[in-house]
């Protein structure tokens, strides 16, 4: 058996992290509790099941995990496992689990901990499973006895240690949960509005569509020296107006809604300061690769040609992001620097509009945004006056972030011809932004909502998923860009930078800062402090 280090990718490379703003010299309102603006409200606690920012941003802070970046790095570090060993031919790795570790109802967190944990993220398989059932099965987590837990994959998986590192990976006391299972939902009504974790803050009250309160676990065990929060109180506010509102007169301290096409209005406030950072996202216009018209490579690549790229930068974002240069992200290893990117060329997409066989267009799409995050209704609007210029009208609809989801995902004949998304990473490897994006297996998937598929790029992610070659790797990433870029299942809009507005007396954020972790915090580095 031999030790790995593992290291990972920084997005420090591509943008520094900053604060600008102007100090206020006022007193710090409520030192030890932290009010967080976030867009919408939380639906779910269960880490087995969540999938979106607000139950990630709820898990990173009431549980732990095995491995955990080594903040503001994407390198990895011990957690809960002190130490672990992997075999040479990368199926099985032993974890060394650390002692004296309390969940929050006071009992020791164990081995057994660890396999109820990834046993029942199986069984259920929900939410994030599908990251973990690509490698684990039922009989994959092995107790060997109290402290040591081992995990044999079914087949080598080069980003395992990474897909840990996420909310999948939470450790949940066993006990507790299955104290609370009514009728075989092994615990799952319970979870929706408790915990059962052992990180440092413990998840006090949850009104649905009101707040979310956390509570200092004092029996932490990585203790509480230094400067900390005892109160987080996380409010949906859906408007980005009343987010500007209240964070100007203090009665919140961060507000993570303000997007990069507002942030500009937030510059030079008395007592407000922006954090700029890397992000690890990608926003695009995907289309439904299966439906009339779009279901067209030709169609798909003269709507690329004439999309105007440079007008989204400049004018919506105001310059706060970068074209997004293929499906994975510049910073992150893989990342092909010299990938076709395509132009605004309009008389190109006219050739290929004829070549599709319709010359003056002549047809109507569908095109659809979850409202909320205006920026997307303003791509829309971008594509349709693109469109328009080929004789191609577009039908612009908003919807409720529900009823987004369940018109993306009924299938490809419900689903629109067009619709305004953007991916945030699971874990640092290129794999999360491929496989679950373009795999004929994530079909119908928020990952795949274009309903794409290519079986010879099929072929190219499943030998780039079990390789252990990285520079064989490297070269299949290489291959899988250029694919999807020749077939345009999307339009490659931007890879923003990450903002957040908040109060000047907010402290630490630089410290816990994550491209992998965008808009979760770690609130245990954060705390409150004038000046």
């Amino acid at each position: 058996m031999v030790k790995r280090l593992i290291v990972g990718f920084s997005f420090v490379v591509l943008l520094s992290l900053m604060f600008t703003g102007i100090a206020s010299a006022e007193a710090v309102q409520n030192p030890d509790t932290l009010i967080w603006a976030a867009f919408g409200g939380l639906d779910t606690a269960d880490p087995s099941i969540g999938y979106d920012v607000a139950s990630t941003r709820m898990n990173e802070n009431t549980y732990d995990f095995l491995v955990q970046y080594k903040l503001p790095s994407t390198d990895l570090m011990p957690d809960l496992a002190k130490t672990w060993t992997v075999s040479e031919d990368g199926t099985v790795y032993t974890f060394y689990l650390r002692k004296g570790v309390k969940f929050h109802d006071g009992t020791e967190l164990t081995a057994k901990d660890v396999k109820f944990s990834f046993d029942r993220m199986i069984k259920l398989n929900k939410g994030p499973a599908w990251i973990y059932t690509q490698d684990l099965d039922l009989n994959s987590v092995k107790v060997i006895d109290d402290y040591t837990v081992q995990f044999t994959l079914t087949h080598p998986f080069a980003p395992f240690l990474y897909t840990i590192a996420y909310m999948g990976g939470s450790i949940m006391n066993s006990a507790q949960v299955m104290a609370h299972e009514k009728n075989g939902d092994m615990g799952q009504a319970w979870l929706q509005g408790h915990d059962a974790g052992s990180g440092p803050y413990m998840m006090a009250q949850w009104v649905p569509n009101v707040q979310v309160v956390l509570k200092k676990f004092d029996d932490y065990w990585q203790g509480w020296k230094g400067n900390h929060l005892s109160t987080i109180i996380i409010k949906p506010v859906p408007e980005v107006a009343d987010q500007k509102m209240m964070l100007e007169r203090g009665e919140i301290d961060v507000a993570a809604g303000i997007g990069v096409d507002q942030i500009s209005s937030m510059r030079g406030k008395p007592g407000i300061s922006i954090f700029e950072g890397p992000s690890g996202g990608t926003n695009y216009i995907a289309f439904n690769c299966q439906k009339e018209y779009t279901n067209n490579p030709l169609i798909r690549r003269a709507f690329s040609y004439a999309f105007d790229y440079a007008g989204v930068i400049q004018g919506i974002l105001k310059g706060n992001a970068m074209r997004l240069q293929g499906p994975i992200p510049k910073g992150l290893w893989g990342h092909d620097d010299n990938l076709f990117m395509y132009p605004t060329d309009l008389t190109k997409a006219k050739e290929l509009m004829a070549l599709a066989g319709y010359p003056n267009g002549g047809f109507t799409l569908t095109f659809a945004y979850f409202t909320g995050q205006d920026i997307n209704r303003k791509l829309g609007l971008a594509l349709q006056s693109a469109l328009q210029k080929l004789g191609v009208t577009l039908k612009i609809q908003g919807y409720t972030h529900a009823a987004f989801y369940a018109k993306v995902t009924s299938g490809w004949k419900e689903a629109p011809n067009a619709l305004a998304w953007g991916w945030l990473p699971d874990y640092a490897d290129p794999d999360d932004y491929v496989f679950p994006l373009f795999d004929t297996a994530s079909w119908g998937t928020p990952g795949n909502a274009s309903y794409y598929s290519n079986p010879v790029l099929d072929h190219i992610l499943a030998e780039a998923e079990v390789s252990t070659d990285h520079q064989r790797r490297v070269d299949l990433y290489g291959q899988v860009q250029a694919l999807v870029v020749s077939d345009a299942p999307w339009i490659f809009v931007y890879q923003p930078k990450r903002f957040l507005a908040m109060r000047s007396w907010v402290k630490g954020f630089d410290k816990e800062y994550n491209a992998m972790l965008e808009g979760t915090p770690n609130f245990y580095y954060i705390y409150k402090e004038a000046g």
